[in-house]
């Protein structure tokens, strides 16, 4: 087994080692023959059970290599400065205003969806704010599992399950997003890495901070404090996606778009991407 690097080391290229990848290469090799196959039954007018019961069990193999990359990642709080290759081909190029791009290179997971999936809910987990990124991976992943939420009133439907299933197992790129720690409202710390499944490696790990204008004693006490918890929530929510675009943009050449998530707005007078720290002079408890 690989040593995972201690808390608080700065993560260095040296430390992102490659694994042998026998079940992703097994994996990928299908790909291409899922992927005519499913061309074909969908100008064929495939239904959406069809597609689940053809694709099941290629997702399961590709859920177990998941939960294996999960395993290998870094302990929480290992990535303090982002490290990149000089070059990705192809480039990452993901967008949530069209999910079903061609030009798709790349799914993004948060590691707590992955273990709830995993684990189911349990007590003790550690707090992290969900971004809701709609990744075509993550509904395939769904749609494929043990838990299948599709209403069986659309099983009969001819929308394109499929072909949309098959194109999201076999992009390239898997960046996965974990929350290390929620201060909600002085601040928030998330790790992204990014994960070449052909060659089961992380390849890439970026910080993604935010710095919170208020402390907690700022609250108060009284009725109203439920709604400012929800407006910090999701101020904090803006500023993360925020800052989780900007850090995916230091990869070569990537394209990332998360749609209806700029980086202007009210919500930068309660919570500060660090990246935009230094412009609007943010406070907060973990820059002083």
């Amino acid at each position: 087994m690989p040593r995972a690097a201690p808390p608080g080391a700065r993560v260095g290229a040296h430390a992102l080692v490659g694994y042998p990848a026998r079940v992703l290469r097994s994996i990928l090799s299908r790909v291409a023959q899922v992927a005519a196959l499913a061309t074909l039954l969908t100008a064929c007018g495939e239904t959406n059970i069809h597609a689940i019961h053809r694709l099941r069990p290629l997702y399961a193999a590709h859920r177990s290599a998941i939960i294996a990359a999960v395993h290998r990642i870094p302990p929480p709080g290992s990535v303090r400065a982002w490290v990149v290759p000089e070059s990705m081909t192809p480039p990452v190029f993901f967008s949530e205003r069209e999910q079903n791009d061609p030009r798709a290179t790349a799914e993004i997971l948060q590691l707590e969806e992955v273990e709830r999936e995993i684990e189911g809910e349990r007590q003790g987990r550690r707090a992290h704010l969900g971004l809701s990124i709609r990744s075509p991976l993550h509904f395939c992943l769904a749609w494929m599992g043990p838990k299948n939420p599709l209403d069986p009133s659309v099983h009969g439907n001819r929308g394109g399950l499929g072909e949309e299933c098959t194109a999201a197992i076999a992009r390239p790129w898997l960046i996965l997003v974990r929350t290390v720690e929620l201060r909600l409202p002085e601040s928030l710390h998330m790790e992204a890495f990014v994960i070449d499944r052909r060659i089961d490696r992380v390849v890439a790990s970026l910080p993604i901070d935010v710095l919170g204008r208020y402390e907690r004693a700022d609250l108060g006490r009284g009725p109203w404090v439920a709604e400012a918890e929800r407006t910090i929530q999701s101020a904090f929510h803006e500023a993360a996606s925020c800052e989780l675009t900007m850090q995916l943009s230091r990869l070569p050449g990537a394209r990332i778009q998360l749609d209806r998530r700029g980086c202007h707005g009210a919500f930068l007078d309660t919570a500060v991407p660090a990246s935009l720290a230094p412009l609007r002079d943010a406070q907060s408890p973990r820059t002083q």
